[in-house]
Parts: C-alpha cells; structure tokens; sequence
C-alpha cells in the first residue's frame, strides 16, 4: 500500500464526503489551490489500486473515514462510497496519528495496488523521491512545508542550478498581466563550462534540460518545453532557462492534460492571444543565447586526427548495407 499523510487543517464529515465525490466543488480558488477538478484524488488512486481510505481529522473533530473500494461496485454499476467516524482508542485513530503525529489532518491510504508500473520497492522510493524534489522545488526552497518520504526530508533541488555555484546567469526577469492574472518570468543562461551532464541535485545544460519551466501555484507542471518559442532542438540553446509563474489560469492557457501537466504535444492549444504575448518576451532572449553559445564555442577546433578518424567512421557507416 501507499500512505500519503499531512498534517494540515483536516476535514469534516461534509467536506469529506465532497472530497471523495467525482467533480464536486470544494471552495477551490485559483490564487492559491492546486487542486481543479475535483476528480484527481479518486481517479490517480484507482488507477493504481482497487481501493482507496481516506482519515481526516479537524483540530476539535470527529476522526471520519471515507472507503471507495473497485471490489464493492453495485449491480447497477455505482459506486459507493463508506463513510465512518471512530473514537479515540480505536486501531484507525491510532493509524491515524501515528501517520499525521498531529490532532488534527488526513491520511490517504491506497492499497490493492494491482496497476502499479514499477513493483520493485526501492526503485519505486528513489522514483518518487526524484519527481518529488523536482515537482515540489519551490515549496522546498521557500520551507512554506517540508516533505518527507519513509521518515525522510527531502531536500531542494535546484533545476536552474542558480544556488549550485556554478555560474549560472540572470539574464532578465518582469512580469506581465495577461487576462486579469499576474505572469511572473525569469530567464537564466547555463554558460558553456556547465557539462552536459545532469547531477545529482542540479539538471546539466543539455537539450532536454533547455527550454521553458512552467509554473502552476509554485508546482512544476511543464518541464524543458519548446512550444515553438526557444528553439529547444537547437544545441545552441541548450544553456537557455526560461521560468513562467502562473496561477490557476494556466490550465486554460495553455490546455493542461487532466494531471494538470504541460507537455510539448499542447503547443498547439495554447491560446494564441497567450503565445503572442510570450513570444516577443521568450524569443529575443533565446536568441541572445544562442549568441552567446556560438561566442563561448568561437576557437573551439577539433584535431585534425580526430576529424580524420570521424571521416573515415562516416564513410564506413555510409557503406554499410544495412543501414
């Protein structure tokens, strides 16, 4: 099983009861809330189990537990959803604090998990871990709340590389306001003396690193994009960050997927008022770059031996038949 915990405000019985209904309203806000559609609790979990528990326990409340089991579908095909408080001293109020090691806070508990992709244990921790520390970043970096998996507090991870010391570059920064909503950016340059190597706590200057960050609620929802703005498959814009913060807005910017994420295949529904107004911000500053690349990399010669023997590599994979 997997045990998500928090301990944060918590929830009633009727807010409980809405969390665990598909695409109910639940006072989301778009300055602040990361949720959207109200769906992506019970659809993420099912996904990977047959069966999801939900404890949640405000400051001076009732310990609730909601249950939606795949296994106890009705003959008409509903799903229904089991509803239960318990008392202080019961086994689920025990789990429930010695997961939350607060009064007050929820427990997500998904198990059966019968589509889970990656079975090996420790590669699925080091996975999570990974994608946690990148996703979450600035939510790290600014302590607004700490992270842990199995008892273990993930640290920052720096994707720019600003904080690496290592010379990364502020190339520019502004803001703009784009229908009602107010659009932070930075751009970075990754000089020449950056390998292309992606580290540990750092992603190395290279194509797949290049290109656009974006930002929904300080969570990382597109990472290393194009979306026809920066000349990402060029290698001369392989040094070229460029941060977007958004809020809520974002999803009909730029036509998020149902996880909430950006990825390249959406370039094309980005709303056009949107991309002209990126475009004359993202593209002077990535040529820039490119500049500067192409100006690092003047005097870079290779040997006349090593061309010789590239040459002959060529001419011997152009004779061959079947390739």
């Amino acid at each position: 099983q997997i045990v998500i915990s928090d301990d944060g405000c918590g929830m009633d019985e009727e807010t409980l009861c809405m969390a665990m209904s598909l695409g109910s309203e639940t006072g989301k806000n778009k300055d602040f809330s990361l949720g959207c559609y109200g769906a992506g609790l019970k659809t993420a979990s099912i996904s990977i189990g047959t069966r999801l528990s939900v404890y949640s326990k405000t400051e001076n409340g009732e310990l609730f537990v909601a249950t939606l089991d795949l296994d106890d579908i009705t003959n008409d095909g509903k799903l229904n959803v089991r509803l239960e408080s318990y008392a202080e001293g019961t086994k689920e109020a025990i789990f429930f604090a010695e997961n939350t090691k607060s009064t007050h806070g929820t427990v997500v508990v998904i198990s059966n998990l019968d589509r889970i992709q990656c079975k090996d244990f420790w590669g699925f921790e080091g996975t999570l871990v990974r994608q946690m520390r990148i996703l979450f970043n600035k939510y790290i970096e600014s302590g607004v709340c700490k992270f842990y998996v199995n008892d273990k507090e993930l640290q920052f991870f720096d994707t720019i590389g600003q904080k690496s010391g290592l010379s990364v570059e502020l190339m520019d920064e502004g803001v703009f306001e784009y229908d009602g909503s107010r659009i932070e950016w930075k751009a970075w340059y990754l000089p020449k003396n950056i390998q292309d190597a992606e580290f540990d706590n750092f992603l190395g200057r290279s194509n797949e690193n290049a290109g656009i960050y974006v930002y929904r609620q300080k969570r990382l929802v597109g990472k290393g994009l194009d979306l026809g703005l920066c000349w990402k498959a060029s290698h001369w814009t392989n040094g070229f960050r460029f941060e977007l913060f958004m809020d809520g807005n974002a999803d009909k910017l730029f036509g998020t997927t149902f996880a909430k994420m950006i990825t390249e295949k959406d370039k094309s529904s980005i709303e056009q008022g949107f991309y002209d107004t990126l475009q004359p911000i993202v593209k002077p500053l990535a040529n820039q770059c490119q500049k500067r690349q192409k100006k690092e990399s003047e005097g870079d010669k290779v040997p006349n031996d090593i061309k010789k023997s590239l040459n002959q590599t060529t001419e011997r994979l152009n004779k061959n038949i079947l390739l």
